[in-house]
């Protein structure tokens, strides 16, 4: 995979869908400088206004510049010089926040040690209860779960039209939406987490690895976008030390591999610089920029198959 160079990047017009902040102003504001947006005092600009930002959610948790990245995206969606899609972390500050209508005193994610944990970050920039932290969680409401625009669409984990189409189409988490997906093992809960953390395979015969967060899962995230994961091996996104382990057919994949001739740009999936992210319609932003990769987007601008050179990284 090559790596773009500032003199190598053509300005056209279009979207730059960018990947998983968590909290990396620093990288985030060196991306957007080296795609050529401007910071004009309320927020930066592309000189070619037809060209504009699409992030992929993902904006909280882990980084230090918490407020510095949230006060960048929302200026620029502010001025209509980006859009923004919902991660599965806005959605988790959304419900740590949120009261349990049927656990009085509790919240829709539990304020347990992991969880706490998760958010310690985040929650350190705004306080908890405070002013701020419910503006932004009243912000992170107005998020849409997926869009499409002039031919691209943009999702944070997994583009699922039949998830969509449960939800009649719409986008946007309400009220009872939020609680309904918050019960374990609901349908509405699979729709949610299919378009925003992704479908998940249970490993078969005690398999297990050790994630990202040093948490152990016997459930690993699918890879809806291959078209050849016809076996778990080739399905889910383990440790290269497990997959002689999954060697076996896939039978029941929780959702078809994406076969739209629609380029769609997503995140989530915690690339490495190198390894493949875009194949013929589809490409991952998320090079894991929390975890000392580079903040990436993709450089769209209409054309209707994606290529690995379009994506632009800023460490």
């Amino acid at each position: 995979m090559s790596v773009a160079h500032h003199d190598d990047i053509v300005m056209e017009e279009g979207f730059d869908v960018i990947g998983d902040v968590h909290g990396e102003s620093g990288k985030l504001t060196r991306l957007l400088t080296l795609l050529g947006y401007v910071d004009q005092g309320d927020g930066y600009r592309h000189p070619q206004r037809r060209r504009r930002a699409i992030f992929v959610g993902d904006l909280i948790d882990r980084g230090k510049g918490q407020r510095e990245t949230v006060a960048i995206v929302r200026s620029m969606v502010g001025n209509g010089d980006a859009r923004v899609v919902m991660g599965n972390h806005e959605y988790n500050a959304i419900a740590y926040a949120m009261g349990d209508p049927d656990a009085p005193g509790e919240y829709l994610r539990r304020h347990g040690t992991k969880n706490n944990g998760q958010h310690e970050e985040f929650i350190a920039a705004f306080g908890f209860g405070s002013g701020d932290h419910e503006d932004v969680i009243a912000w992170f409401r107005s998020m849409p779960l997926w869009l499409e625009a002039d031919g691209l669409r943009v999702v944070h984990a997994c583009w699922d039209q039949n998830a969509m189409d449960a939800l009649d189409g719409n986008p946007y988490v309400d009220d009872a939406l939020m609680v309904s997906s918050s019960v374990q093992g609901s349908k509405e809960q699979q729709w949610v987490e299919h378009l925003c953390k992704g479908p998940e395979i249970p490993l078969p015969d005690g398999i297990t690895f050790v994630d990202h967060g040093h948490h152990v899962r016997d459930r690993a995230r699918f890879r809806w976008w291959d078209p050849t994961a016809s076996t778990y091996a080739r399905a889910c996104e383990v440790p290269s030390d497990r997959r002689p382990l999954l060697d076996r057919p896939l039978e029941h994949p929780p959702v078809l591999p994406y076969d739209a001739r629609i380029p769609v740009v997503f995140g989530h999936y915690w690339r490495r610089w190198g390894e493949p992210a875009v194949s013929e319609y589809t490409a991952c932003v998320d090079h894991s920029a929390a975890l000392g990769g580079p903040l990436t987007a993709y450089r769209w601008s209409g054309e209707r198959t994606l290529t690995a050179d379009r994506l632009i990284p800023a460490s």
